[in-house]
């Protein structure tokens, strides 16, 4: 279901189903970014504290789609964006239904 969300997708989504505040936000961004399980469960926990809904929102999502620490080890590239295909696919937004 989410194969094909960006981090970007996935965070508009959690922000649509109420789950704001800053404290949720970096929760979600340093969870998303942490390379080892017990940095992920730390941060994991920092969004348990704030909103155990929020939580229970984002463990639905498979892990392995989103969270760093699941990705395969022999990825070596620091950027977890989408920005190149976030671009292309605004620019090519108005063409679609040609």
């Amino acid at each position: 279901m989410y194969h094909t969300c960006t981090i970007q997708d996935i965070y508009v989504n959690m922000r649509k189903k109420g789950f704001q505040g800053s404290k949720l936000k970096i929760g979600f961004w340093s969870a998303l970014k942490a390379y080892t399980i017990l940095n992920f469960d730390n941060f994991m926990k920092d969004i348990k504290d704030v909103d155990v809904s929020a939580l229970n929102w984002l463990n639905k999502i498979p892990f392995e789609h989103w969270f760093r620490h699941t990705f395969d080890h022999q990825i070596k590239v620091e950027n977890v964006t989408n920005n190149i295909a976030q671009s292309f696919n605004s620019w090519v937004r108005k063409y679609r239904s040609l």
